[in-house]
C-alpha cells in the first residue's frame, strides 16, 4: 500500500514524488502523482496540474507502465477538456514523443538483418508466436534474436497502445480535432514505417467506431442533446471537420496500398462515400484529386486494372479544373496516363462476371453507371478538352496514339507485334509511362490472340514464338498469357503438347470423359478382374442359408437380452436422472442463498453510494449555480472574469452584486431615454427646415419635367403618324400589284381544291373506322359467347371435383368410423377375456376341476391345436354370438 499523501497539494506532491524518485521508490511516486490526479479536493484545473501530469506520464514511460499511464492521461482529460484544451494537446504531444524516442530500430547491414526485421512483423499482442517458435529451431543468432525482441518489442507495444489511448481521449473533442487527426496520421505512418499490417486492421476498426458513433448519436441537434454523454465536448459536424476526416482516410487508403491491405482499402472507400454523404456541398476540388489520385495507386498495386483507369481519369480531370497553371508538358503526360490505363484493361473487363459488386464499386467512387473497358474508351473518344476543344485522344504524345490505334483498330494479327514493338520500347523508357508497360504488352498479347484465333484453326508453338519474338517472351510466359485468356472466357483454345501446337475454337477441355477417366478406369478393372476369377456362387449361396439360419434359431434368445439391456439401461437412466435433478435443485439453492445475500449488500451499498454522490452532488450544483451567477453578475459589470478564482469569488456577495448590477442598469436606462429625447427633439427642428427650403426647389423641378415629357409625347406621335402613313403606302401599292396578277382568285380556287380533296379523305377515313368498329364489336361479341361458354365449362367441373372430392372424405369418414368400431369391440373382447381367466383361474385355486376350470387346447401330432380347439382361433365365445379377435406376433432383433 502507497504512503497516503492525498491531502497534500499538487505543488507538494510533485516534489514529493521527484524525491521518491531519487531514493527508488518509483512506485510510490507513481502512487501519489495518481492520487492527486484524482483528488476530488483540488479538482480545478491550473498550471501546476500540467507539470503533474507530464512527470506522471514520463515515469510511465520510462517504466513501462501502460495502464497507469491510460489512468492518469483519462484522468487529466476530464479536467482539462474544457477548462484548459491547450494543456492536454501540449500533454498528449510530450507523450507520444517520449514513447518514439524509447525505440531504436535494428540495422539491417549486418546478416541477420532478416530476423530482426521478422521481429518487427509479429503481432505485438502475442508473445510467443508460431513463427518466433520455427524461427528459434532454424536459426544460428537466436539468442541475439530474443535479446533484440526483449529490447524492441515491448517498446513498440507501448507506442501502439500510446497512439489508441490518444486517439481515443481526442475523438470527441472538437477544439483538439486537429490534434486528433495528427495523430491519426502519425499512427498510420507508424503502421507502415515498421510494416505493421495487424495493428493497421485493428487502427482502421477503431476510426471505424469511432466514425459509426458521430453518425449514431450525432446525426442531428436533437440526437447530440439526447447523447451528451456518450459524445462531450463534440459540436457536430462542420465543413472543416469533414475535410479533416476526409484527409484521414486518404492516408488510411494510401497506407492500405502500401502494406497490401486491399480489403481495409475497399472499407476505407466506403467510409469516405459515407462521409461525403454528409455535407450537400461537394468537397474541395484539390481534396478530391489527392483522393483519387491514391486511390489509382491501390488499384494499380491490386491490378484493377477496370476501376484504376476510371481513378486516373477522375484525378486528371479534377487537376485540370482546380490547377489553372497546369503546365503544358504534364499534361500531356497525364492525359497519356489516362489513354494507358485505359489500354491495360482486360477485354472482359477486370472482375465483370462479378456485375454486382463493380456496380457497387463504381457507385461509391462517382464512376460510369456500367463500368467496363468499352464504355471507358468511348468516354475517352467522345471527351472533349474545355480549352482545346480536342478529344484527349488527339491531344497525347504520338506514341500513346499510335499504341491506341494498335490496340483498338488494328485487325492484322502478323502485323501488330511489329508495330507495337518499337512502341513500346519508347514508352519502357519514359520516365512517367514506364510502370505501364507489362500490362500494356499482355494487352497486346491478348488482342493478338484473338486476332489469330479468327483466322487460324491451330498454329504450332514454334511458329507462335516467331511471331511474338520481338516482345522477348519465353515460352513459359506465353503459356501462361494464353491460359490467363482462355480462363477469363477471352479465347477458347487448347495447347497440344503431343502435337506441338495451339488448337483454337470450341474445345470441351474439362468433358464428361476426362472429368470421369479415373472413375472408368476402375469399373474396367473390376470387370477384368470378374473375368479372370470368377465367385463361387454356390459356396455363397451356401453360406448364406447358414447365417441366415442362424439368425433364425437364436432369435428368441436374442429378444429376451434386449428386451432385459433395454429395462436394465432405462431403470440406470432414470436413477442417474434422479440424482442429477437432485444435485442441480441443491446447487440451485444454495445459488439462490448466495444470489440474495449478495443483491441485498449490493444494494445497501448502491444506496449508501447513491445518497453519497447526490448529497455531493447537489452541493457542487449550488456552489458552480452561485459561482456562476456572481461571474455573470461581474461580467454585466464589465469586470473581468479571470482575475477572480474560486476562493475570491467565494467572498463576494451576490445580493450587493446584483443590487449594483441594477442600480447601474437604471442608471444606464435613464441616460438613454435622455439622449433619445434630445435627439428626436433635434432631428424635429432639422427635418422642419429641410421641407420649407425643398419646396420651391420641387415645384421647378416639376414644371421642367412636365414641359420636357410634353415635347416628348409631340415627337413622337409625328414620328408614329410618319411610319403609319409610309407602310399604308406600301400595303397599297402590294394589293394593286396583287389585284392585277389574279392573286387572290388563285388563292380562293387553290383553297377549294383543298378543302375538297381533304373532305374526300375524311369521307373515306370515317367510313373505314366505322367498319373496323363493326368489326371489333362483332369479335368482341364472340370473344363474350367464348367466356361464357368457357365459365359453365369450368364451374362444371369443379362441381364434379367438389362432389368427387366429398364422397372420398366420406369414405375416409367411414373407415375411420369402421376402424374406432373395431378397437373398441377389440377392447370389449380383451376385457371379458381377461375376466374369463381371472375366473378360471380362482376356481381352479379353490379347488374346483369343473367345467368352468382351466383347460388347455388339444393338440394334434405335430404339436399345432387342433382345428376343434378354441385356443389360436379367430374367435372367443362370448354371451349372444362370436367375437372377432386379432391376434400380433412381434420379433425382435
Amino acid at each position: 500500500m502507497g504512503p497516503a499523501y492525498n491531502s497534500n497539494k499538487p505543488e507538494n506532491a510533485l516534489g514529493r514524488a521527484k524525491e521518491l524518485v531519487s531514493l527508488n521508490k518509483i512506485d510510490s511516486a507513481l502512487y501519489l502523482l495518481h492520487e492527486v490526479l484524482v483528488a476530488r479536493k483540488y479538482k480545478t484545473w491550473s498550471l501546476v496540474y500540467e507539470a503533474v501530469c507530464l512527470y506522471y506520464l514520463t515515469l510511465c514511460v520510462k517504466e513501462g507502465r501502460f495502464r497507469e499511464m491510460k489512468d492518469g492521461l483519462h484522468q487529466y482529460r476530464n479536467m482539462t477538456q474544457v477548462a484548459a484544451p491547450g494543456s492536454l494537446s501540449k500533454v498528449c504531444k510530450a507523450l507520444v514523443e517520449m514513447s518514439k524516442a524509447k525505440i531504436r530500430v535494428p540495422s539491417s547491414s549486418d546478416d541477420s538483418s532478416s530476423d530482426k526485421n521478422s521481429i518487427l512483423t509479429g503481432d505485438l499482442e502475442d508473445s510467443a508466436s508460431p513463427e518466433s517458435v520455427l524461427m528459434s529451431t532454424m536459426t544460428t543468432t537466436y539468442d541475439e534474436t530474443v535479446a533484440e525482441k526483449r529490447d524492441i518489442l515491448p517498446h513498440l507495444k507501448f507506442l501502439w497502445e500510446v497512439y489508441r489511448c490518444v486517439l481515443d481521449i481526442l475523438r470527441t473533442s472538437t477544439k483538439l480535432e486537429g490534434l486528433y487527426h495528427e495523430f491519426a496520421g502519425m499512427a498510420f505512418n507508424f503502421c507502415a514505417t515498421y510494416r505493421r499490417k495487424t495493428e493497421f486492421r485493428r487502427l482502421c476498426d477503431l476510426l471505424r467506431s469511432h466514425l459509426v458513433n458521430f453518425y449514431k448519436y450525432g446525426a442531428t441537434p436533437e440526437s447530440r442533446l439526447a447523447n451528451a454523454n456518450k459524445l462531450k465536448g463534440w459540436e457536430g459536424w462542420t465543413q472543416q471537420s469533414i475535410e479533416n476526416h476526409l484527409e484521414t482516410r486518404f492516408i488510411q487508403l494510401e497506407v492500405a496500398g502500401n502494406l497490401e491491405q486491399y480489403s481495409e482499402g475497399f472499407r476505407t472507400v466506403e467510409d469516405i462515400y459515407g462521409i461525403m454523404c454528409l455535407d450537400k456541398r461537394p468537397p474541395r476540388a484539390k481534396l478530391m484529386a489527392t483522393y483519387y489520385s491514391r486511390l489509382s495507386k491501390v488499384f494499380w498495386v491490386s491490378a484493377n486494372f477496370l476501376f484504376n483507369a476510371y481513378a486516373t481519369y477522375k484525378h486528371y480531370t479534377l487537376t485540370r479544373d482546380f490547377n489553372k497553371n497546369l503546365g503544358e508538358e504534364e499534361r500531356r503526360n497525364m492525359q497519356g496516363e489516362v489513354v494507358l490505363a485505359g489500354l491495360c484493361i482486360g477485354w472482359k473487363g477486370e472482375g465483370e462476371g462479378d456485375q454486382e459488386r463493380n456496380m457497387r464499386m463504381a457507385t461509391l467512387l462517382g464512376f460510369n453507371s456500367s463500368p467496363s473497358r468499352k464504355a471507358f474508351l468511348s468516354e475517352l473518344k467522345n471527351a472533349v478538352e474545355p480549352d482545346t476543344k480536342k478529344s484527349i485522344l488527339l491531344s497525347v504524345d504520338t506514341a500513346v496514339a499510335s499504341l491506341h490505334s494498335i490496340l483498338e483498330e488494328n485487325s492484322d494479327p502478323l502485323a501488330i507485334i511489329q508495330n507495337a514493338k518499337p512502341l513500346l520500347d519508347e514508352i519502357s523508357t519514359h520516365p512517367t509511362y514506364g510502370k505501364y508497360t507489362p500490362a500494356i504488352r499482355n494487352a497486346l498479347l491478348n488482342k493478338f490472340l484473338k486476332l489469330l484465333s479468327g483466322v487460324y484453326h491451330a498454329i504450332t508453338i514454334d511458329g507462335l514464338m516467331d511471331l511474338v519474338a520481338p516482345l522477348s517472351i519465353n515460352k513459359g510466359d506465353l503459356e501462361a498469357v494464353v491460359y490467363t485468356a482462355s480462363r477469363a472466357g477471352l479465347l477458347e483454345v487448347k495447347i497440344d503438347h503431343k502435337g506441338g501446337c495451339i488448337r483454337f475454337g470450341e474445345q470441351d477441355v474439362e468433358s464428361d470423359g476426362i472429368r470421369r477417366q479415373l472413375s472408368t478406369l476402375c469399373r474396367s478393372l473390376t470387370g477384368i478382374c470378374d473375368d479372370i476369377e470368377a465367385p463361387d456362387e454356390a459356396k455363397e449361396q451356401e453360406e448364406r442359408e447358414i447365417f441366415f439360419a442362424k439368425i433364425k434359431y437364436g432369435m428368441d434368445d436374442e429378444n429376451k437380452r434386449t428386451l432385459e439391456r433395454t429395462k436394465l439401461i432405462e431403470e440406470r437412466k432414470l436413477e442417474a436422472e434422479r440424482l442429477h435433478q437432485e444435485e442441480v435443485k441443491e446447487k440451485a439453492e444454495k445459488k439462490r442463498i448466495r444470489d440474495e445475500e449478495k443483491k441485498k449488500e449490493q444494494e445497501a451499498k448502491i444506496a449508501r453510494d447513491a445518497k453519497m454522490r447526490e448529497r455531493e452532488k447537489q452541493i457542487k450544483i449550488a456552489n458552480e449555480m452561485e459561482n456562476t451567477r456572481k461571474k455573470n453578475l461581474l461580467a454585466k459589470l464589465g469586470k473581468n472574469i479571470d482575475d477572480y478564482e474560486v476562493q475570491d469569488l467565494k467572498k463576494l456577495d451576490a445580493d450587493a452584486l446584483s443590487k449594483e448590477h441594477t442600480e447601474k442598469i437604471l442608471k444606464k436606462k435613464d441616460d438613454a431615454e435622455r439622449k433619445l429625447k434630445e435627439h428626436a427633439k433635434r432631428l424635429d427642428y432639422t427635418v422642419r427646415a429641410f421641407r420649407t427650403e425643398e419646396q420651391e426647389l420641387l415645384k421647378k423641378l416639376k414644371q421642367e419635367q412636365d414641359e420636357k415629357e410634353t415635347r416628348e409625347w409631340e415627337d413622337n406621335q409625328a414620328e408614329r403618324r410618319k411610319l403609319h402613313k409610309a407602310k399604308w403606302e406600301k400595303d397599297r401599292q402590294l394589293k394593286e400589284i396583287f389585284s392585277k396578277l389574279h392573286v387572290f382568285e388563285f388563292m380562293d380556287s387553290f383553297q377549294d381544291k383543298i378543302m375538297d380533296q381533304r373532305r374526300k379523305e375524311h369521307e373515306e377515313a370515317v367510313a373505314a373506322a366505322e367498319a373496323e368498329a363493326h368489326s371489333a364489336a362483332c369479335e368482341a361479341q364472340l370473344e363474350r359467347a367464348r367466356s361464357r361458354r368457357d365459365e359453365e365449362i369450368r364451374r362444371d367441373r369443379e362441381e364434379e371435383q367438389r362432389k368427387v372430392r366429398e364422397e372420398q372424405e366420406r369414405k375416409i369418414q367411414a373407415e375411420q368410423d369402421r376402424i374406432r368400431e373395431e378397437e373398441r369391440k377389440a377392447q370389449e373382447e380383451k376385457d371379458s377375456w381377461n375376466s374369463v381367466g381371472r375366473s378360471g383361474k380362482l376356481q381352479e385355486t379353490s379347488g374346483g376341476g369343473g367345467g368352468g376350470a382351466y383347460r388347455p387346447p388339444a393338440r394334434d401330432e405335430g404339436g399345432a391345436p387342433s382345428r376343434g380347439s378354441s385356443y389360436g382361433s379367430g374367435r372367443t365365445s362370448g354371451e349372444g354370438g362370436y367375437t372377432t379377435r386379432t391376434h400380433k406376433l412381434t420379433f425382435f432383433k
